[in-house]
């Protein structure tokens, strides 16, 4: 009796997609993280949002709310760089790199780009600016296609590029990854338990919950900030989401408004 050879696998290739995270883990690898979380309490802006169509989103409210806070805590605009000698760069605006799931050639994949000071953009901006990034064709954002242009280069060459642009120069990091980042968890009942990441401060944000609440996770750098200096900072998310952010989305409604002729819908 003849026993059946077992089935053998096939090999593949990476991908630029799966190339592009390698080199983003092991950027990472050195950074000693830390993460904390608030659940913030977002009723009035929930209200503010349910009172005109297509409001913008929550990625675009809680990445503004940031930077406006960042503007108040030069600390959350600081990253630590190695060379000549270890020390901390600090830039004049926030950077946000939005990170993005997409599909590109048949396969998933994360991307990201960065918007340069988004505590000077309307909120209505910024959310057409991060819905560009979630609809427009891969190769036509810049950000995308210069991660797809270096992911291509020899393996020792895309590290010395990753080493200069996060540990080389203060200046750079921020340009190319930014201050801070935001991403979104869309799935619920889902939750993010651990993660790593080279920037000094990673925010992941979770759905509107029923109780008009939403957690926030941060991931940062201890090298750059302590605990409760990244507390305080999510504590005034929330309140500038309640406040500077709430009173952005009722002007917005009423222009809107205006400008059909039909009166708000009254919040819920």
């Amino acid at each position: 009796m003849n026993e059946a050879k077992p089935a053998r696998g096939r090999f593949r290739r990476l991908s630029l997609q799966r190339r592009l995270m390698a080199d983003l883990m092991a950027a990472s690898f050195r950074t000693p993280i830390i993460a904390g979380e608030r659940l913030l309490r977002v009723g009035e802006a929930a209200r503010a949002r349910r009172s005109f169509p297509k409001a913008p989103g929550w990625t675009a409210i809680i990445l503004k709310a940031f930077a406006i806070v960042s503007t108040r805590r030069p600390l959350l605009r600081q990253v630590r760089v190695s060379f000549p000698f270890p020390h901390l760069y600090e830039h004049p605006v926030s950077v946000a790199t939005v990170l993005i799931e997409r599909e590109w050639r048949g396969e998933g994949g994360v991307f990201f780009d960065q918007i340069v000071a988004p505590e000077t953009m309307p909120l209505a901006e910024l959310d057409i600016v991060i819905r560009g990034l979630r609809d427009r064709p891969v190769e036509s954002v810049g950000g995308f296609r210069r991660m797809l242009r270096f992911t291509k280069y020899p393996l020792p060459l895309r590290r010395l590029l990753w080493w200069l642009g996060l540990r080389g120069s203060g200046y750079l990091h921020a340009r190319y990854f930014g201050t801070f980042s935001v991403n979104s968890i869309s799935l619920p009942r889902a939750r993010m338990v651990q993660t790593t990441t080279p920037i000094t401060i990673s925010l992941i944000h979770m759905p509107l919950e029923p109780s008009d609440q939403i957690r926030l996770s941060a991931a940062f750098d201890h090298r750059v900030l302590d605990g409760m200096e990244v507390g305080r900072a999510l504590g005034e998310v929330e309140a500038v989401i309640n406040r500077e952010i709430v009173a952005e989305l009722r002007a917005m409604a009423a222009e809107r408004s205006r400008a059909s002729g039909v009166a708000p819908a009254p919040a819920r």
